[in-house]
């Protein structure tokens, strides 16, 4: 049994804060649509620019979907396309997640990996469409991520 845990102010969604209303991207499961980056980088040698990295992704993984739970869980799903060995399930500590309300953002802890925490800015969120801003640090440089989801 895992238990989340989340500093709590006065507009943060946690599993215990007794908040009746949840967020619109609580519930429904999602399967990213758009992986933008800003800016955007050759990422496959081309010389050509490439904003969206989901066409570069395997198809294993643009199947995969995520559900964020009420508990504070996220539960993953991984698609009918397997990676691999992969497992048809996953295994290991689930990641929870937090949402703070007065700045928009959510919150995700991944237990498998000591202080790894990542924050998503919510741009747009309903029962059909999730589109999250972050930022990712590669080889030294910070670009942003626009990831487009879509309920499935």
């Amino acid at each position: 049994m895992t238990t989340a845990s989340c500093k709590k102010d006065g507009e943060s969604l946690t599993p215990s804060s007794g908040i009746a209303a949840s967020p619109a991207f609580v519930g429904p499961r999602w399967q990213m649509s758009e992986f933008l980056l800003s800016p955007a980088v050759d990422f496959d040698g081309d010389g050509k620019l490439d904003q969206d990295l989901l066409p570069f992704m395997p198809s294993c993984d643009r199947d995969n979907s995520m559900t964020f739970e009420p508990t504070g869980k996220i539960s993953l799903s991984e698609g009918a396309v397997l990676c691999g060995n992969d497992e048809p399930t996953s295994t290991g500590k689930p990641e929870s997640w937090s949402y703070n309300k007065a700045t928009k953002t959510i919150t995700i802890t991944n237990h498998d990996q000591a202080g790894s925490v990542s924050t998503w800015e919510v741009l747009e969120a309903s029962s059909k469409v999730l589109t999250i801003k972050t930022a990712i640090t590669e080889d030294g440089k910070t670009l942003n991520a626009t990831l487009h989801w879509k309920a499935i």
